[in-house]
């Protein structure tokens, strides 16, 4: 920290060292000025360069497109159909360029047969040929530019679902690899953060949320296709100004003045006092609506605690407690709603009000020449269209359903950039906890185990080996590290000082087991993580075996001969789970770990209290079953607050001074 503070430091005594010389080389405070004032400028035209920039394209819209253009556009063969698509893309927008002149001017023909209605000079067989052959013209280019719309749209769409789904892939392959999905959810960021909302997302990022902020990537594209879309009427609406527009003299000097279609320069002078009025308003709303995104946050999670703990809430007579503590999230909520349209009403004033006098300000501008039949009506009709266009352009984000959408993709961005940091934390955490494991043919730990990762409270230390064959009891009373030390040997717990030793083929079962939900059939959770379809007959029969032995309920058998022998793959039943007391679930688990061993035959197996709430005689049996696998020389470590039923080979016990000890049984 000490060399930064030195580089401060020298900086400040040069900052002062130039201002000393410069006032002894009898420098004019004058000069000094004007110096300061080229060079104030020349600092600050970085900042109203992109005070420019994001005017006309706001930073996240450049920010993502390069990558999304990175990761989706390119030379390589995969990349070929997105490029074609974007060509396309591009052919069809630039072709604008000229549909649209032709639009406005078959537009403006028909205006000016309409005009002549009633002129009663022209014969009416003569009238009628001109007025249908002018809309069939101007039908044709609407139809023109109707295909073109939708060409757009759905060439948008098509690489919009593409590459929204490749960012989704992607996404979930890191998710679910190197154990992100568990790292990322523990609370060790050692990153600061500046905002209560911002510490609050950093802290619980959920992964169903992360998904919808990749879809509004969805937008993002179609945001593009508006603002180019914008672009182009806005270069055909200065084209078209340009010719009918009256002229007027702007000074640049007392000497020298151009000549500018008045038009042009009253669109561009209402369209910048629009967007600063309605500039006050956006960094309050971004505010807002990011404290209302928290705000509805805090509901979800209520609402989803009460409904994965819903039994438990109804066995400790909970529901007015978090009756309460929802009624409060919902008014915390709304507030921040209300909040958020009080002050939105003052921006959706001025939008309402510039967007009903645009039609009036060509008018106004126009009038003296109408009056004097310079301009025709059917030329000030496309005066008001192409003004309308050349506003649009110049305030395209804070139009209301732009500015919505820019909003989403910047709440969106700032959460995926908290899963990217937290991501990358946990790689740092993975390379220590990769540092600290070695492989062999033993089991041994020699360190000490702390409580989280900031190491400041002390679980347990001690140094120990466990040989082929060896059944260790893991007994220590709660809160002493037996699940951390496990996780240590799963390879997901660094919070340790020292060293572990463990097999290359290991198996873990965790005291909260996993059991798939109703969407999958039983046999499926009996085999997880392989395919129920590649079980062959003698596991199967094994399965029917261990489930008669453990006394599962008879049903369960009963799905697993319906799905193997129907025809149709996915039927099975969708109300085994619910059956399922916690017991019950527990010995689904260990038939799971049991055809694991069956089939790999792990050198070292952890359980983690694999007979909590299972009954005396279902304990009896897992361990007899445990023990045909013994014979394989399988190193088994467990823990049981119940007893070990004599099944142990050693204890590893919590000693004094909180180490671990290992004794003979």
């Amino acid at each position: 920290m000490a060399e930064p503070k030195m580089a401060q430091n020298t900086e400040k005594e040069f900052s002062a060292g130039i201002k000393r010389k410069g006032h002894k080389s009898g420098q004019s405070q004058q000069e000094n000025d004007h110096g300061q004032g080229i060079m104030g400028f020349i600092r600050k035209f970085p900042s109203i360069w992109l005070g420019w920039a994001n005017f006309l394209l706001p930073e996240v819209m450049r920010r993502e497109a390069i990558v999304i253009f990175r990761d989706n556009f390119g030379f390589s063969r995969s990349k070929f159909r997105n490029n074609l698509k974007l060509v396309v893309l591009i052919i069809f927008i630039m072709s604008k360029f000229f549909v649209n002149p032709a639009y406005d001017r078959a537009m403006e023909a028909v205006s000016r047969v309409w005009n002549q209605v009633e002129d009663q000079e022209i014969d009416d067989d003569v009238y009628f040929n001109r007025f249908y052959r002018a809309l069939w013209r101007f039908l044709l280019y609407l139809f023109a530019l109707i295909f073109v719309e939708e060409v757009i749209h759905i060439v948008e769409v098509s690489l919009s679902v593409e590459i929204v789904a490749k960012k989704k892939i992607a996404f979930a392959k890191r998710y679910l690899n190197n154990f992100v999905a568990y790292g990322i959810q523990l609370d060790e960021s050692q990153t600061e953060v500046k905002s209560e909302i911002a510490a609050d997302e950093q802290k619980s990022l959920q992964v169903v949320k992360l998904f919808q902020d990749i879809e509004q990537e969805n937008a993002l594209l179609g945001l593009w296709i508006s603002r180019i879309d914008t672009f182009v009427d806005f270069i055909t609406a200065i084209g078209a100004l340009w010719r009918v527009s009256p002229p007027t003299d702007i000074a640049l000097t007392s000497t020298y003045t151009i000549t500018v279609p008045v038009l042009i320069v009253t669109g561009l002078a209402y369209s910048f006092v629009r967007y600063f009025f309605s500039g006050f308003f956006e960094k309050p709303l971004l505010k807002i609506t990011a404290a209302l995104s928290h705000a509805t946050d805090k509901v979800i999670r209520q609402l989803t605690q009460v409904q994965t703990f819903s039994e438990s809430i109804c066995w400790y007579r909970g529901e007015e407690y978090e009756l309460r503590k929802l009624i409060q999230c919902i008014h915390e909520e709304s507030s921040v709603e209300s909040k958020y349209h009080r002050v939105n009403l003052g921006r959706r004033a001025i939008e309402t009000f510039f967007m009903n006098i645009s039609w009036l300000v060509p008018i106004t501008v126009c009038l003296p020449q109408v009056r004097r039949m310079e301009i025709r009506r059917e030329q000030l009709s496309l005066c008001m269209i192409n003004f309308r266009r050349m506003n649009s352009f110049l305030i395209w984000s804070q139009m209301r359903m732009n500015f919505h959408s820019l909003r989403k993709i910047r709440d969106s961005t700032r959460r995926l950039a908290l899963f990217d940091l937290r991501e990358s934390e946990w790689e740092i955490t993975r390379k220590e906890i990769s540092s600290k494991l070695s492989f062999g043919s033993t089991v041994e730990f020699s360190g000490t185990l702390f409580a989280d990762g900031s190491r400041k409270r002390e679980l347990a230390n001690g140094e120990f080996k466990f040989s082929r064959g060896d059944i260790v009891h893991l007994s220590a009373p709660s809160g002493c590290g037996k699940t951390s030390l496990m996780r240590a040997f799963a390879g997901i717990n660094g919070n340790y000082d020292g060293s572990v030793k463990l097999p290359n083929n290991s198996l873990f079962l965790p005291s909260q087991v996993y059991v798939l939900g109703e969407d999958d059939p039983l046999l499926q959770t009996l085999v997880y993580p392989s395919d129920h379809s590649e079980v062959t007959e003698p596991q199967v029969k094994l399965v029917q075996t261990w489930i008669q032995k453990l006394k599962l309920p008879d049903h369960l058998w009963d799905d697993i001969s319906r799905l193997r022998n129907s025809s149709e793959k996915a039927l099975h039943s969708t109300n085994w789970l619910l059956s399922l007391s916690d017991g019950e679930r527990k010995r689904v688990a260990f038939i799971n770990v049991l055809m694991k061993m069956k089939k790999s035959q792990p050198t070292f197996v952890v359980l983690d209290e694999p007979f909590k709430g299972v009954d005396h005689q279902s304990q009896r049996v897992m361990i007899e079953l445990l023990r045909e696998f013994t014979q394989t020389q399988t190193i088994i470590l467990f823990s049981n607050h119940e007893g070990n039923m004599n099944f142990n080979t050693h204890t590893l016990t919590f000693a004094e001074r909180g180490m671990y000890k290992l004794v003979q049984a």
